[in-house]
């Protein structure tokens, strides 16, 4: 099938990211074989354009997310944080990732736009008690700074370092998705403290690092594989 104008542009934006080259309506149109005027039919403004990129990364990055909830409750979130914090240790990720921070005049805006898009994937009910709340940001916090890490090539981890931090982050996981499990089937009215799954289950005879949903990874920054399309 035939990708719309609209697809090819933000392929070609993304393109560009990932060259690591500047992202302006006249460098994209010129990628995108389009002239200037036929990208701003689609994209009236640059803010417009980074805006349709970041939704693009986002959406593509919340399918993955969501294959890792495939058989679970995905409204309880305990489940959602803990797929996330897995998925951002994995080590894939892509330069274009970044989108959000491309341009430093945008940021603000960009970041607000990632912001509503994952921010349902780590947001914790209220009622928590501060040991717990703490526990889950911080797991939370860890896995942001390999991502980006990751993402930004500054300062990797290594294979062992990262298998290290993905155990302390699964035991900081385990205490709460354990205590769900011991109230099952028993009434609760606190919200979001009734449901759990096997996704954040940890098994304490085995490492906690451990966990069929966790990719193998390689030292240091692993970038997808991206095939670009030619207009």
């Amino acid at each position: 099938m035939r990708q719309s104008s609209r697809e090819v542009i933000l392929d070609a934006a993304l393109a560009l990211m990932r060259r690591q080259e500047p992202v302006s309506l006249d460098t994209v149109a010129h990628a995108a074989g389009l002239t200037k005027p036929g990208l701003m039919y689609h994209f009236k403004t640059k803010e417009a354009l980074m805006l349709a990129v970041v939704d693009r990364v986002a959406d593509d990055q919340k399918r993955q997310l969501e294959k890792l909830l495939a058989d679970v409750d995905p409204v309880s979130p305990w489940p959602r944080l803990t797929a996330y914090v897995r998925w951002m240790l994995a080590g894939e990720v892509d330069e274009a990732d970044l989108a959000m921070m491309a341009d430093p005049r945008l940021r603000e805006v960009l970041t607000r736009r990632w912001e509503e898009h994952f921010e349902p994937w780590v947001a914790l009910p209220e009622g928590l008690d501060p040991q717990t709340r703490a526990r889950l940001e911080g797991a939370r916090f860890m896995a942001d700074g390999v991502w980006f890490a990751d993402a930004s090539g500054a300062l990797p981890l290594d294979d062992d370092g990262r298998s290290g931090v993905q155990a302390l982050v699964e035991q900081l996981l385990a205490p709460q998705t354990q205590a769900a499990s011991s109230h099952q089937g028993q009434a609760d009215n606190t919200p979001g403290m009734g449901a759990t799954s096997e996704i954040g289950a940890v098994d304490d005879d085995a490492p906690h690092h451990t966990s069929p949903h966790e990719p193998d990874t390689k030292p240091g920054k692993k970038i997808k594989n991206v095939k670009e399309e030619k207009a």
